[in-house]
């Protein structure tokens, strides 16, 4: 099960990732800016980090980056605190 479609069994199946700890649809670009487009981010975004698997993506490569069926994707955004 790759999350493909396979035609010739009459199948039709979207892909999948997992954003922020939610399952939802791969965009059909497979681009990680349309992904992020979804959640409101841009590459104009203040203040927020993309981790694609566990590793982060530097902004200047956002617009190259793909996501493929079953990725994990984490938006952060600093959070300010203390006692």
């Amino acid at each position: 099960m790759n999350g493909r479609s396979d035609p010739s069994r009459g199948e039709l199946r979207a892909a999948w990732v997992v954003l922020n700890g939610e399952r939802r649809p791969a965009p059909a670009t497979g681009l990680l800016t349309d992904l992020l487009a979804t959640v409101g981010v841009t590459s104009d975004t203040p203040a927020v980090a993309i981790a694609l698997n566990g590793r982060v993506v530097p902004r200047a490569g956002w617009a190259a980056s793909r996501v493929a069926q079953g990725d994990v994707i984490d938006v952060l955004r600093p959070i300010q605190g203390g006692t």
